[in-house]
């Protein structure tokens, strides 16, 4: 943890983790990331990871549901095999939910576009927390939000930023939200600034 802070008081409702838990601290510091960014940044994020989730998710809720209903009222002999056929459905939209995890979505904490001196811009962070050190790493990726400007892999600006994440938390826990905002914001600004030079 970093030197003891004073608390500030303030109007926002207080987050607070486990201060021993690193992946909680890492939840709450990617909540306040995506907080940061709508509504103080401007940012309009994309939720199309959550979307692909939830779809294929409640499509496989959706597929047991028919087959409880169905099954209620026959017999199993006559069932079985649309049982069968709805379980290995279940088991195909589970497993590709979890692909989408793990393959496309990765650590991608937050999409957003906004219109930077009238170009605009999609923003990409990925997060990540380093268990030994305590460090909380961000990938930014920005990119023209049309394709018209040449290869889309040629206009993709991306850095790194790693901080402790015991800089944002005071002793008891709280987020520090001034401390986090204050160093998104200034890192934020120079990968902007570049982008539209």
């Amino acid at each position: 943890m970093s030197d003891t802070k004073v608390e500030q008081v303030t109007d926002e409702v207080p987050v607070t983790a486990t201060k021993y838990n690193l992946n909680e601290m890492k939840i709450v510091c990617d909540e306040a990331l995506q907080k940061f960014f709508v509504d103080k940044r401007g940012y309009k994020q994309y939720h199309t990871h959550t979307d692909v989730k939830l779809i294929l998710g409640y499509s496989a809720c959706l597929l047991a549901a028919f087959d409880f209903g169905y099954t209620w009222k026959k017999p199993f002999e006559e069932v079985r095999y649309t049982t069968f056929i709805c379980t290995i459905g279940f088991v195909i939209l589970s497993v590709l939910a979890s692909a989408y995890a793990y393959l496309v979505q990765k650590n991608t904490i937050f999409v957003g576009s906004k219109s930077i001196d009238g170009k605009d811009v999609v923003l990409s962070v990925a997060s990540e927390a380093q268990p030994n050190t305590g460090e909380y790493k961000l990938n930014f990726s920005v990119r023209p939000l049309k394709g018209d400007e040449g290869s889309a892999t040629a206009n993709v600006t991306t850095q790194s930023m790693s901080k402790s994440v015991g800089n944002w938390f005071y002793e008891s826990g709280k987020l520090e939200r001034a401390a986090i905002e204050k160093d998104l914001g200034e890192f934020l600004d120079t990968m902007e600034n570049k982008k539209t030079d």
